[in-house]
């Protein structure tokens, strides 16, 4: 991709809005903050008005090394319950209003008592205010990826940033490296404390792992610049509908919707197939109707794909073939995806469809 420039784009109401390029990586190490730091560089160079608005260095003496003599915005130091803590200083970066500012970690949670909860929210206002922005993340920090991320990782990913923030970028760049050269890299002591590393190399820098990530990032990026250059063309709208057993329990299943309608650009409906409390001695009449309310969702709501999860334990195990079947055969025109079982993971950022369907006569309320 180009490098970065330092248009500003104009908004609306006639403001001048900054631009915004995010360095992505697969996993920490693989040079993000490097790779912003040296562009960062290469700008002011060329005479640009460049400031460091926070780097996360980690003592990675590359790292602070090429920080070199930038101008960098002291931080705030903030008390919180006996204890200073140092965030980014918004105001201060607002009053210098350079032409560029770098700020790592897009995705971190300010302390208590600054004026924002998420760092996301720091940089809208500093591009608001017509400053460009340089910042960072990992690919498992982006919303939509979150779950698929936990999988491959084993991890908790506790922060993470709305999928909008990154279609609102002007630019991304994939900071991209190889599994092995990251991991002689975490053996030579450049990432974490050489008596960190052999932990590190058998858990999170598994070679597995991290070719499983760094194909996640390849498999987003592609993606993602696909709809870019697509953004143009008059292509027909594809509405997504997920079936799933329980929306709080079932986030995996609601991301993937989600994501599969971002990239058809159309909407995602989330239906959840409620039983009231007649059993049925029949139980094929009873996966019929179950069917019959997926197939009148989709008609209602337009959709041409239908998201459902793998049946698990319960009654659904039973009728796995029969649902399925006759899925396929009401939605011709539709295309089924039946997605495998994922644990439940916390709730969804965005706005959504939401709707609750009673299948009549099914036995008492246990959502599909």
């Amino acid at each position: 991709m180009s490098q970065a420039e330092s248009t500003a784009v104009a908004t609306p109401t006639g403001t001048r809005r900054g631009r915004m390029t995010v360095f992505v990586a697969a996993a920490p190490g693989a040079g993000k903050t490097f790779a912003m730091l040296e562009e960062g560089r290469r700008l002011r160079a060329e005479g640009r008005d460049v400031v460091v608005g926070i780097v996360e260095t980690y003592n990675r003496p590359k790292t602070i090394a090429e920080v070199g003599d930038l101008e960098v915005v002291p931080r705030r130091v903030i008390h919180y319950k006996g204890l200073e803590l140092e965030e980014m200083d918004l105001d201060a970066i607002l009053a210098r209003h350079p032409e560029w500012v770098l700020i790592d970690e897009i995705y971190h949670t300010n302390a208590p008592g600054t004026r924002n909860e998420r760092r996301y929210e720091d940089i809208a206002e500093i591009r608001e205010a017509g400053v460009n922005v340089m910042t960072t993340m990992n690919i498992q920090h982006l919303e939509s990826l979150k779950d698929v991320a936990e999988q491959i990782s084993g991890m908790t990913i506790r922060e993470t940033i709305p999928d909008r923030l990154l279609e609102d970028a002007d630019e991304i760049q994939l900071v991209d490296i190889s599994p092995e050269a990251l991991r002689k890299r975490m053996q030579h002591g450049n990432i974490y404390p050489l008596q960190n590393v052999e932990r590190a190399l058998h858990g999170y820098f598994r070679p597995g792992n991290l070719a499983a990530l760094r194909e996640l990032a390849l498999n987003w990026l592609a993606n993602t610049e696909s709809e870019r250059l697509g953004a143009d063309e008059e292509l027909p709208r594809e509405n997504v509908l997920a079936a799933v057993r329980e929306p709080l329990a079932s986030q995996a299943l609601v991301r993937r919707g989600v994501r599969m309608s971002r990239r058809y650009g159309g909407d995602c409906t989330i239906v959840t197939v409620l039983k009231p409390g007649e059993a049925l001695s029949e139980e094929l009449e009873q996966t019929q109707k179950l069917a019959r309310a997926l197939v009148e969702e989709v008609r209602t709501h337009h959709a041409t794909q239908l998201v459902v999860g793998a049946p698990g334990g319960g009654f659904l195990e039973r009728y796995r073939a029969t649902l399925v079947d006759d899925l396929l055969d009401e939605l011709r025109d539709v295309d089924l995806h039946v997605i495998a079982r994922y644990e439940p993971t916390a709730p969804v950022e965005g706005a959504i469809n939401a709707a609750v369907v009673e299948a009549e006569a099914e036995p008492a309320a246990e959502p599909v």
